[in-house]
Order: structure tokens, then C-alpha cells, then sequence
């Protein structure tokens, strides 16, 4: 995790009928902070070990991630829910 803004974050698959899965990041933003794609976009951009192709092409911001008794995230509720979940959710175009 290197997103500045972010407490907690999760990337994992979303299905998507055309290419089979896309990928989706999931964001606890720090207390004070506010999502704004346009500077994601931009954090993206400058990391030099990051290509286009590896870029989430959703990002939800969530109030707290889905944890086991270990808390580990749970990622497969994550990505059941897709973009169609009660969070908001940001498209992030390349």
C-alpha cells in the first residue's frame, strides 16, 4: 500500500461479461481526506514499477474492509459484491 490518502486497501478481481475480470481497489481513506480520482490518476501515473495495464479499473471507497477472526481481508466478499455494492465507487479510465 502506497496511496497516501489510504489507511487500508484491497485490490481483487470484479467479473466483467467481456474480458472475464477487471480489477477493483478497495480504499479506507485516512480521517480528514476526501477520494479524488483526478489525483489517483495522477499517483498512478508516477509509479515507475506500475504499468496501465495493472491500473484498478474501479476504486471503492469504503468506511472499513471485510476482515476474518484473523483479520484478513476478505476478499471474495469484496469481489462478489463488485461494482455494485453500497460504497461509492469511482471508474478509472487509462
Amino acid at each position: 500500500m502506497r496511496y497516501p490518502d489510504a489507511t487500508e486497501v484491497a485490490v481483487y478481481p470484479v467479473p466483467d461479461p467481456v474480458v472475464g475480470d477487471q480489477v477493483m481497489a478497495a480504499l479506507v481513506l485516512a480521517p480528514g481526506t476526501k477520494f479524488d480520482a483526478d489525483k489517483f490518476r495522477a499517483f498512478l501515473t508516477e509509479q515507475p514499477d506500475l504499468g496501465h495495464k495493472q491500473w484498478p479499473s474501479y476504486v471503492r471507497v469504503s468506511a472499513g474492509l471485510p476482515r476474518t477472526m484473523t483479520f484478513k481481508v476478505i476478499k471474495r466478499q469484496l469481489s462478489a459484491e463488485g461494482v455494485a455494492c453500497a460504497d461509492p465507487v469511482w471508474p478509472i479510465r487509462r
